[in-house]
């Protein structure tokens, strides 16, 4: 999937925020397609590699494409989740609330993501609000505090929260993009929108 320009009246700015989601059996897939597809599927399958998804919204005048990067959990896929990571603005951290492990998985990637300074932005999401949470939210909440990372939980199953979480890491991006020309993506004369196939 990519983003393409086509004909008609758009803000004259254009911004493109690379996302990675990282962490293992966390229900990274099902965030990624609720965001851009508004929808939940009940059987998910393991990611290999790395999955792209697409989607651009306007956000206070300015047009944004959302390159989502969903990464394998594996651990055997360690390397090729760094190799997406290095090209990132935004590293999201999902674990399941469920599942204690999940959280526990997430503290190796902390690690990495604070090496790479090319890293904007660092959230820690909670997964599966829907569900009886396992995972103490102030623990989290401590965790995302001491290493400056921003912190929320969603529910992929039911949508809660998953739009609020992409447009704080919007916010949070574009106030650091404007300040740097590098970020801006030029809108042609002829090609004015961004769709997504």
């Amino acid at each position: 999937m990519a983003c393409f320009y086509v004909e008609s009246t758009v803000p004259t700015k254009v911004y493109t925020v690379r996302i990675v989601m990282l962490g293992a059996c966390s229900g990274k897939s099902a965030i990624a397609v609720r965001f851009v597809s508004d929808r939940f599927e009940e059987k998910s399958f393991k990611t290999v590699g790395a999955v792209y998804r697409c989607k651009k919204m306007e956000i206070d005048d300015d047009l944004v494409c959302f390159q989502v990067w969903d990464t394998s959990g594996n651990a055997k896929y360690t390397e090729i989740s760094k190799m997406y990571l290095r090209g990132a603005h935004v590293a999201m951290l999902v674990y399941d609330v469920t599942k204690p492990s999940t959280f526990e998985e997430l503290k190796r990637w902390v690690d990495i993501v604070e090496k790479d300074d090319r890293v904007h932005t660092t959230v820690l999401v909670g997964n599966m609000q829907d569900l009886p949470s396992v995972v103490d939210d102030e623990v989290a909440l401590a965790l995302a505090q001491s290493h400056g990372m921003h912190f929320t939980t969603v529910s992929a199953k039911t949508g809660q929260n998953v739009h609020a979480l992409f447009l704080t890491i919007a916010t949070l991006t574009l106030s650091k993009m404007k300040t740097d020309q590098r970020y801006l993506v030029p809108v042609s004369s002829k090609f004015n929108n961004i769709i997504n196939p």
